[in-house]
């Protein structure tokens, strides 16, 4: 997966839980206002069934109020029906109260009158006691019924204020849940963008740590290249100098065996005399000259250095071809230059000067066979005058 492609992944993952926390915020938000729309419509649905309920109540009083003024009237209707009848009765000629009177000799008599004129005013004020009572009756029932619509109205004003009470707590309620959900909607919001930040920070520097992987394999894989073309340029000189040293050992060894042959020759010349330039091979070493451990030669005879058997020798048999802990040497063209001496022939003693060619060993140090000692000797490359 590229980088981008890693970014665009994040990016959606982090749009994917934007929306859906957005969604799930959502949804509460529309669930708490259907709530409050419900608990709205309840409160509006209380106060008019409530309402209907105290307008029924006010309404029977009334009803209770219109009956009770009609029975009064039916009974005022009543006492004045019977008031005028016992008048009617009272007053008729033809009556029982008349045929009293006139029985009495009472008929036409002023009594007659005053007692006909009693009647009629007694019947009038039972007619009248009748319509106050009625009259009173009816003022009763419209005092009630002021005082039912008195209290209806006094319900409906309490009904109205608890419902606009509860409206009112239920706004505030609507609006507390949506100011707090508001709120932890930003807070998951700062938290999303918070975790996501972190996340494209770890990716950002998991992808810097894979880029500097890749430049540091890139760079060992490009300085393991040169490093191996230098040990391909460093063997192909090294094999060069080797050959070189070869072709030059080969002139050496030659030359070597012409004057180890001419030396042979003085030697076998001189034996009889006990003195020649080696001098007597058997009278003090006791070497075997035919067993190849040993080494005989006018600077040093002995065992054959241990080197010898480790890297081989060159062509005259006793010098070895490396040096152990330091490998195998090429001559570099260059010679030491030293003064020396014979040990054994005719010229021991004698000193002269010889050039010993210059090896190098493959760890890099500068040598000359030293005859005298069987051995190679290091050189100090700041003091050899090159």
């Amino acid at each position: 997966m590229t980088e981008d492609e890693r970014y665009k992944q994040l990016q959606n993952e982090k749009q994917t839980a934007i929306n859906e926390a957005n969604q799930t915020y959502d949804n509460l938000l529309r669930e708490n206002t259907a709530l409050s729309n419900n608990v709205n419509d309840y409160l509006n649905q209380y106060q008019t069934t409530q309402s209907g309920i105290y307008d029924s109540q006010l309404q029977r009083e009334q009803e209770k109020a219109d009956l009770g003024k009609k029975k009064a009237e039916e009974e005022f209707n009543k006492e004045a029906i019977a008031s005028k009848n016992a008048y009617y009765d009272f007053a008729n000629p033809y009556g029982v109260q008349r045929e009293l009177q006139v029985q009495q000799g009472l008929g036409n008599s002023g009594y007659s009158e005053t007692v006909k004129s009693q009647a009629w005013t007694a019947q009038q004020n039972r007619t009248a006691q009748a319509r106050a009572t009625m009259n009173q009756a009816k003022l009763q029932f419209d005092e009630d019924m002021k005082d039912a619509r008195l209290n209806n109205d006094v319900l409906k004003a309490q009904l109205a204020l608890d419902t606009l009470r509860m409206k009112q707590d239920e706004t505030l309620r609507n609006f507390n849940y949506r100011s707090d959900m508001m709120q932890t909607r930003l807070a998951n919001s700062q938290a999303l963008d918070s975790e996501y930040n972190n996340r494209y920070n770890t990716i950002w520097n998991q992808i810097n740590t894979e880029n500097q992987q890749k430049e540091a394999i890139r760079q060992f894989n490009k300085n393991y290249e040169l490093q191996q073309n230098q040990l391909k340029q460093d063997q192909n000189q090294f094999d060069a100098k080797m050959q070189y040293q070869k072709d030059r050992d080969k002139v050496a060894d030659n030359q070597w065996e012409k004057e180890y042959a001419l030396s042979q020759q003085k030697i076998n010349n001189s034996s009889s005399g006990g003195s020649g330039y080696y001098g007597s091979l058997t009278d003090t070493t006791g070497i075997n000259l035919n067993d190849n451990s040993q080494v005989s030669t006018p600077y040093y005879r002995g065992t054959i250095n241990p080197d010898a058997n480790k890297y081989g020798t060159f062509s005259n048999g006793y010098q070895p071809k490396g040096i152990s802990g330091h490998g195998e040497l090429a001559n570099t063209g260059y010679t030491w230059v030293m003064d020396t001496a014979a040990k054994y022939g005719e010229d021991a003693g004698k000193t002269k000067t010889v050039k010993q060619n210059v090896w190098q060993a493959q760890d890099g140090t500068l040598w000359y066979w030293e005859g005298r000692e069987n051995k190679y000797k290091q050189i100090n490359p700041n003091e050899y005058n090159w």
